[in-house]
Order: C-alpha cells, then structure tokens, then sequence
C-alpha cells in the first residue's frame, strides 16, 4: 500500500478530524469571503491632471504637457504615454508594465511631476495625481431632485454626503450637476469709468484687504499679550466696506460701484431624473469590501436621514450595482446548484445510492476547501470565480469517481471496505495525481496572463487549480478514511496484497467484459483493433475535414461574448458653439422621447456644451448631452436590440441630432468598436488623413454606424490681436488687456472666504453686471493708463479664427482616432479586417503618417499572441508529466492527441450553435480541454500498461483495458459535460427565488461560448479516443506484422526504422 495512503487510513480518526477542522474552517471562510461581481483588478494606469485656468489647449499643451513629456517619458516600465490637452487643463495617462508595483510606480511619478512642476507658469494649479482601480468604481449611483431651491437640494445633498461617507466600508460619496457657491461682485461699467478706477487698482484693493495677519504679541513688565489684527472678510458686508479710492466729497467704497451678493457659479450643465431637475450623486466603495452589505448600508442611511427631509425633495436610486452582483451571484450560485444536482443523480444512477454518497462528500468539501485558500489569498467571491465553480464540478469528482468504481470491483471481489479502498486508492494513485497535474498544467500558463485582461480572467484558474486540489486530497486521502469508518458492506478478506497483485486484478476483471455495455465494446474493439491503420487515417482524414469546413463555415471572431445589456450610455451630439441653455433645450427633446419608449426604466441625463467633456471619456467632440438608461429587467421585457432600434428611431425626427448607443456590456477598452489611430510628428498632416478615412468607412463600408474622429471641431474662437507698440505708447500692456477682458468672460477671482453657514470656503469673484457680458463688449471696453481711461480698441483688433478645442499626443507623437461603432449583427473584426486591407495601400495616407488598430482590435491580438503561447506551454508542461509516468513519447503523444480531436469538437460545436469564436472565453476554454480530455486517456493506458505487466498480450490488453476502463470514462466525461449543460441551455432552477425557473439569462450568456466549447470538445474527443486510442495501441503490432508480409528486399529497406519505432511507439517486448 502506497505510504501516505496507509497512513492516512491507519489513523483515519486524525485524517477526518483535520477533515473537519478544515470544514468548519472553509464554511466560515465562505460566509464571510467579501461578495463582488467583477474581480478587483489593480490597473496599472496613473493620470496626471495640470490645470491652468483660462489656457488654451495650445498652450496648456506647449507650457505643461510638453515639461510633463520630457519628464515622464522614460520612467521604468512605463509601456504608453497619452498627453490630452483641452481648455485649462492637461491630463496624462501614464500605462505601466503589469509587473511593475503601481505604489512605487506612483512615488516614482510624483518625483518627476515636481521637477516639471518648475517650469509652469505662474498661477498654474497643483497637479493632481491619481490612480485607477476597478474596484473603487461607483456601486451606487443617486439622484436628489424636486421643487426645493437650488441651495436647499445642495444643501441636503451635502448631508447626505456626509453621512454615506461615514460608513466605514465607504470610499467616497461624489456630488455632482451642482453650481459651486461663489461671492460674486458684479461691477457696474459706468461707475468705475466715471471714477476712473483701474481694474488692477480694484483687485489690488480687495486683495490686500482680505488677509490673515499674524500680528504676533507683545511682551512687557506688565505682561504678554496677544494683537490681533481682524483682516480676513467674513461677511458681503465686511467686502461692501472695502474703500477702494478718496475724493473731496468722501470715500467710494466697493458697494458704491458694484452689487455684492451670494450666487452660484455660471451652470455650464443641466442634470435631471426622469426630466426633473436633479443632483447626482457616486457613490464608491473600499477595496475588499462586500458591495451587497455596503449597498444595503447605503440605502439604510438614505432611509435615515431623508426621513425628516421635505416632501418635495427626493431622493432615487438611477443605478445599483449590487442588483447587477445580486443577479449574477444568485444565477452562477443556482447553476452551481443545479449541477451538482444533476452530477449526483448520475452518479446515483451508475454506482448506487451508499457509493454517490461518498462521491458526493467531494463537491462541497473541495469548494470549502477551496474557500478557505482563497481567504488566505485576499480574494473576493466573484463571478470570474463562481463560474470556476460551475466547471469544476463535474471535475473533481473524477478522481473520487475512479477511487469509488475501483473500490466497488474489490468489494465485489469478496474484499472488506478498508482494504477495497485502500487498494483503490494505492492503485489509483499515481493515475490521479497524474491527470490532476495535467489539468492543472493546462490552467498554470493562465495565471501569466499580461495586461488588464489577464488580472481580470486570472481569477478562473486560480479557482480551478484550488478546487481540483482540494478534490485530489478528497479522492486519495479523505475518502478512504472516510470510507472506512463508516463501515458499509459485508466482511471480507483484508489481503491488501492480493487486492493489489495485477495477475488476480486481471483474472477478477474478465467478468467486466461480460456487461451488456461492456460486451458491446469489447465487440467494437476487437473490430478496431484488428484494423488500427484504417480506423487511425479515418480519424485523421475527419479531423482535417472538420478544420476544413471550419475554415469555410466559421461565424468569425470576438473579443468576448456580450451580454443582453441592462442598459446603455445614450450620447447626444449636435454641431455648434452651443451654450449650456442651448445644449438642454436640444436633449430634453430627445430625453422626453426616450422616456416613452416601452421598456426604458429610468433616465440620468446631463446637457452641457463639448468643451466641458473630460477627454478620457472617449466621447465625440460634439457632445451636448449624456444619457444613462436603465431598461426593464430582462424577464419582463422586449429585446434591448429593439428598444435601441426605437430610441435610434425617435432621434430621427430631430433635425441636426445625432445619438450613439453605447449598452452596458462587458469590455476591456472604452472605445468604439473599430479604432484607427493615426499618429505623426507633424501635426497639420493628421486633418487630411482622418479626413481620407472617414471618408471611405461612410461611403465604401457597409455596417458601420456612429463614426467620427478625435479631431478638432469646426468652429470659431476669438483672439484679440494687441499691438504692443501701440499700447507701449498709451502705458498699457497685455496683462492690463486680460484683466479687462477677464471681466467679460468667467471674472477674476481675487480671494476666499468662509461663511459661517458652510464647512467650504466660497470664491470671491469680480466681473462686470450681466447686461455688460458679450462678445460686443469686448469693443468698447476701456482700461484705465497713466493718460486715463483709454479704448482698447485703439491698441486691440478682435478676430476670428479656426478654434482648436483639443490636442491629443501618443508617445511624443500627434495622434487622431477615427472611430466607428457596428451595426447589430456585424461584427467588429470583420470591418476591421475590411479596413486593414484597405489601408495595405501606402498611398491612402500622407507620407509621414502611420496607423494601427486600437479598442477590442489591440486587446484581441495581445490576447490571441498569449493564448497561443500559454497552450504551447500547457502541452509542454503535460507532455514532462507524461513522460514522467509512462515513460513512453509513443503514448505520451497519444494521450495528447486527445487536444486535437478536442479542439476540432469545439470547431463542431460553434458551426452547429453558430457562435463567433470568442478569443478570450472560447481560447480559455480551448485551454482548459487540453487538462480535461487527456485523462480518459491516461486512465486507459495506465490501465493497459498494467494487463500489459500481468502478462497479456497486446491486443487483449488493450481490449480488457477499454472494457474496464469504459464506465469511469463515460462517468467522468458525463459529469463534467452534465455539470456545464445548465449554462449551455441557459437554464437555472433555484427555488428559493421568486422565479425559480429562469431561460436565457443574461449571466449564462456571457459564459456561454466557453460552456459550449467545454461541452463539446469533451464529448467530441471522447467518442473518438474511446475507439482511436486502443487502434493507435493496436497500431505499431500491426505495423510490425505488415513489415514481416513484406518481400525480403522491402522489408530489408525498412528494418534499418523497426528498432528505431519500437522504441518510440512502444516500450513493452511486444
């Protein structure tokens, strides 16, 4: 008896009780494991935001971005650059290697950004450096609207702010759609002319009036004490008081000039619910944290605090993540169920009820077991794991398959249960840890997996390999102790050596052949071993057809399958300078419409003109409006393609609009489906090129909707053109000319102070009256000089000009993208390869311009190029293990020709349900087949091996081992393939939910191209290798037979190559 084995049974008492331990231990962990739905993925992405309020993007991109480049540029294993400057700000994505630690990737970029930090100009804010992390991402996200006042709902929003954010597994609780609160001193024109008060004079006055002076104290014999010198204003009265100039009739205070009130800052958006007037509000969680307890804890505090709030202000909840987790969980939980229910009746049905028991014991102590790593581990119960459990259900019970099946032939043999599993598992020892090392070889290259993608799909095989580990501990230790003390069975012999002799094993095992099953096996053996050459080249000549037609019939590739979407971001873009005001009026139209389409549950919008998007968004330059619609829940509903085919419908009766649709579906890039992105040193190329693009996708190319590119927008701005010479001569400069100008525009800020009713501090913003804003002031504007109040307009020309209202670089590089969505239906891939043909062509672009393919398209080839790596290591791996064990690279290639035969079934099963072929979710599953389907073919030549040592011919080996061998292969594959069909079918049965019978989830979906490719795969390769593999056994003895039927001078040619195959192909005598 194997050494481990017998200890464990020896001192079976010890064995099961730190069997318990780890139950109890597993069940705890599993109670408490934080519940999410997407993994927690640590993006290796930092961004650097600069602000320069009022700068263009030219010149936010030459004064900041290009000393942010030169600084950056070269950090280690900093893998992409992208610079994007708009007005007042540049923004930096810095993209590191996956292997670099971002904490210290962080610290590394702070040094850098203080050294450019020297070279900005005056006035430029402090740059803001952040790190991006999935799992901080909003769970949460709140509407406040009603008839209140704007103040009232700002004011209730910010308590409920504050309250959220004190719950403990709260981040951050973000407002937004609300004005900022600001002092705005609105100065009358004519006034300040008539008192001939220079702007800088006005600022200087209120500025050095509004100071904190530490006056210090003073000390003497009488004692210390303390001055203080009131500066700071606290009051619009205390800025009213301010004095801003003498004359012989008096003083001209700053109320004397101007109306000193509380306002809100100029709204450059509407938000709205539904069409009310709102304020939204994110809400985010920590890292590690359970979403379905946290968001049960926020809506708690909303409850709370609204309950005293008045009943004209609402609060709604637009989005809840947790309802998208509750979902998913809920479905993969009942799926789980759902196949261990149907695994457990099939085992019921072929090993009787005492033996499944045992089976059985595998399931949940493998999954506690499983439980319990990953808490030690600092993982959260996700979906990428819950679906590791739906495929290793029907798997690890194999081992404990084989264990029980072997054990029963000895009990049935007259041996006692103790030793009938004892021998079980001696004997099935070496065979188990093999096929459970070479499945977990398959999954092993997955954990390399680089990049975003691999963070994210990672969490599969480490759920795979704890759960098959824990099952392998079950099947060979566990089992049989615990097999033992529950002492089912008759009394019998306890010859542990004659239960394990292989001459007594074979002579027992003749009864198998005997088996109406088995009888018709061994029937269709003997025919196919006595024809190997005929049943192998048949094999072969079918595997070529089928990746023949495959190639002829295939539905093309993806990136990742796509579920029926919860909802969509709805982008409304119109051309123009359009005003917030303007903006709105042109979304409420289109929101009005949406909300009466059937199936539309709620709507979040926002209007504001383009040049206030954040361009990391990756919206078209025209936008004016944003929408977030939640539809109805699925069961209940029409299709989501018809309810975006209505909306698409409906924005057609508005002249001049245009809406994109982008659903809520599960994507690695925030870009459209099709990216070019043209890159180039000499910016005034990139126009013409995007231009020649565009061009032909919207006049050659068929299925593609929503196209546009990253360029600037046609439009006007205007510059004011000072002549410095000119105004040399009048003692004016350009700072005196921005100061007026600023008047008219936003108002120059020239202070804070802190209310007694806030916890902020409120801007102090001075600017002319709302009558005296406009273009056409700009005209007749004056500025105070030594000479007095002079035109600017003697020194200042006013003109229009192209407006560039963004830049975006690569890597030191100009860049543009020009983009386009898919219509329903067609796929990505396929333009994109229509595109890429086209542009083969050098002559479709300027010289000094090149391309290359971004969104899905990039993400699909780094995928593809590491798949393809990872399943040649996958074989590598698998093939050292076989070696090892049989010692033969004539069985060890046989066994891994089960990958190919199971590859062509997944080619099979695609033609047949007429699936695109997903690179991420069918090549994983492609993978994961390569550590599945070789085990049924270990099981038999271990099996013949051993006929083979107990003295059996060839052919009769191979014969007795299929029969033998024929149940727990069938058992095995059935449960593996009968554990996945609830998500091939897309059925769940959960009678704990108010729908117990669900079809046509949008969970089971998602998973779908990797349950087929499993399911078929599997059941493909094991029809085959059930009646290949003993052919190809059969296969050299033919060959060696037909050798001696040769003429002696051909048999002479050949006999040089006999030695050389037999020690290939076969290591026996025979």
């Amino acid at each position: 008896m194997n050494p481990l084995v017998n200890a464990a049974l020896s001192r079976s008492r010890t064995t099961l009780s730190i069997l318990f331990v780890a139950l109890i231990a597993g069940l705890s962990a599993y109670l408490s494991i934080p519940k999410d739905g997407d993994p927690d993925v640590q993006i290796p992405f930092v961004m650097v935001t600069v602000v320069h309020v009022g700068a263009s993007p030219e010149d936010a991109e030459r004064l900041l971005g290009r000393p942010l480049e030169r600084e950056l540029i070269g950090l280690e294993g900093l893998v992409d650059v992208q610079t994007f400057a708009i007005e007042s700000t540049v923004a930096m994505v810095l993209e590191f290697a996956p292997s670099i630690d971002i904490d210290d990737a962080m610290v590394d970029v702070r040094e850098k950004v203080d050294i450019a930090q020297a070279e900005f100009p005056d006035d430029t804010e402090e740059p803001r450096i952040t790190q991006f992390n999935t799992a901080t991402d909003n769970i949460l996200r709140l509407a406040i609207s009603g008839t209140a006042p704007e103040r009232t709902l700002i004011r209730l929003g910010r308590e409920l702010k504050t309250e959220i954010e004190s719950i403990s597994a709260v981040l951050d609780a973000s407002m937004y759609g609300q004005r900022w609160e600001q002092l705005e001193i609105s100065i009358d024109q004519s006034k300040l002319e008539a008192y001939q008060i220079g702007v800088g004079t006005l600022i200087q006055t209120i500025t050095m009036n509004n100071r904190l002076i530490a006056a210090g104290d003073v000390r003497s014999a009488e004692g210390r004490f303390a001055i203080k010198v009131p500066g700071l204003i606290e009051t619009g009265a205390d800025l009213g008081a301010i004095t801003i100039m003498t004359h012989e009739e008096g003083v001209i205070t700053l109320s004397d000039i101007s109306d000193i009130r509380r306002s809100f800052a100029d709204r450059s958006g509407y938000a709205t619910y539904n069409g009310r007037p709102t304020i939204g509000m994110a809400v985010s969680k920590r890292i590690g944290e359970n979403i379905l307890e946290t968001s049960q804890a926020v809506r708690e505090t909303i409850d709370r605090v609204t309950a005293d709030w008045p009943s004209n202000v609402s609060v709604d909840i637009s989005y809840d993540e947790s309802e998208r987790v509750g979902n998913i969980l809920t479905d993969l939980q009942a799926n789980v169920v759902n196949a261990i229910l149907l695994v457990m009746v099939l085992v019921v049905l072929a090993l009787g009820w005492k033996s499944s028991l045992l089976v059985g014991v595998a399931i949940p102590t493998s999954f506690l077991l499983a439980f319990l790593a990953m808490t030690v581990l600092g993982m959260t119960a996700n979906m990428m794991v819950m679906f590791g459990l739906i495929v290793a259900v029907g798997m690890l019970v194999d081992g404990a398959i084989v264990v029980v099946e072997y054990a029963d032939r000895k009990i049935a043999q007259g041996f006692d249960r103790r030793t009938a599993y004892g021998a079980a598992a001696t004997r099935m020892f070496w065979p188990i840890i093999s096929s459970t090392l070479t499945t977990l070889a398959a999954f092993l290259p997955l954990l390399l997996w680089p990049g975003i993608t691999g963070d994210y799909m990672r969490f599969l095989p480490i759920t795979l390999i704890l759960t098959l580990s824990g099952s392998l501990l079950v099947a060979v230790f566990f089992l049989p102790a615990l097999a033992a003390q529950l002492g089912w069975g008759k009394e019998g012999s306890d010859d542990i050596a004659h239960a394990l002799d292989p001459i007594a094993d074979a002579e027992a095992d003749k009864a198998d052949e005997t088996q109406p099953m088995a009888a018709a096996y061994t029937r269709l053996l003997t025919w196919a071993v006595e024809r190997p050459v005929r049943i192998v080249a048949g094999a072969f000549g079918l595997l070529v057809a089928v990746f023949m037609l495959y190639g002829q019939m295939n539905y093309g590739v993806i990136l990742i399958s796509s579920e029926e979407p919860p909802g969509a971001q709805i982008i409304v873009t119109a051309r123009g300078n359009l005003s917030a005001d303007s903006s709105r009026a042109l979304v409420a139209d289109i929101e009005t419409a949406i909300l009466a389409i059937e199936g539309v549950r709620n709507l979040y919008s926002y209007a504001g003109p383009s040049t206030d998007r954040n361009p990391f968004d990756n919206l078209p330059r025209d936008t004016i409006g944003e929408m977030y619609m939640n539809v109805a829940d699925w069961r209940g509903r029409r299709p989501v393609a018809d309810i975006f085919a209505d909306i698409r419908a409906a924005a057609e009766a508005f002249p001049g609009i245009h809406v994109e649709i982008n659903p809520f579906v599960q994507s690695f890039d925030r870009d459209k489906d099709v990216v070019v992105e043209l890159l180039t040193a000499d910016r005034t190329l990139l126009p013409v090129a995007a231009t020649t693009i565009r061009e032909y996708m919207e006049t050659e190319m068929e299925g593609l909707v929503d196209i546009d590119d990253t360029g600037s927008l046609p439009g006007i701005e205007w510059m004011l053109d000072v002549d410095r010479a000119q105004a040399q001569k009048f003692g004016a400069n350009v700072l005196t000319v921005g100061g007026a100008v600023q008047l008219v525009t936003n108002g120059l800020k020239v202070g804070e102070y802190r209310p007694d009713d806030t916890d902020y501090e409120l801007d102090i913003r001075v600017r002319l009256g709302e009558a005296q804003r406009g273009v056409s002031q700009l005209d007749t504007l004056r500025v105070m000089t030594p000479s007095g109040l002079i035109p600017i307009s003697n020194f200042v020309t006013r003109v229009a000009q192209q407006r560039v209202n963004t830049l975006e670089r690569r890597n030191g590089l100009w860049i543009i993208k020009v983009r386009a969505n898919t219509e329903h239906d067609v796929l990505p891939n396929t333009k994109v390869g229509e595109l890429r043909e086209w542009l083969g062509d050098s002559s479709r672009l300027p010289p000094g311009v090149t391309y290359q393919f971004g969104g899905d398209d990039r993400l699909q080839s780094e995928s593809e190029g590491f798949l393809n790596l990872a399943f040649t290591a996958a074989l590598g791996l698998m093939a050292i293990i076989l070696l090892t064990q049989f010692n033969s690279f004539y069985q060890s290639a046989l066994i891994l020709s089960a990958v190919i035969m199971s590859t062509a079934g997944v080619l099979i099963g695609m033609m047949v349900t007429q699936q695109p072929f997903s690179v991420i979710l069918t090549g994983t599953g492609i993978i994961a087949l390569a550590g599945i389907v070789v085990n049924n073919n270990i099981v038999l030549i271990d099996t013949y091996q051993r006929l083979i040592k107990a003295g059996s011919d060839v052919e009769s080996a191979i014969i007795k081992a299929g029969a033998q061998r024929l149940r727990p292969i069938l058992l095995t594959t059935i449960t593996t393939m009968v554990g996945l069909m609830p998500m091939v079918l897309q059925v769940s049965v959960n009678p704990f939910a108010e729908d117990w019978f669900a079809y046509g989830s949008p969970t089971s979906y998602t998973w779908k191209p990797m349950s087929n490719a499993i399911v078929f795969g599997l059941g493909f390769s094991t029809l085959l290798t059930l009646i290949v593999t003993p052919a190809a056994l059969a296969l050299p003895l033919r060959l060696k037979r037909i050798n001696l039927l040769l003429p002696s001078r051909a048999r002479l040619r050949l006999s040089g190559f006999s030695a050389i195959r037999a020690r290939l192909w076969h290591r026996s005598p025979s």
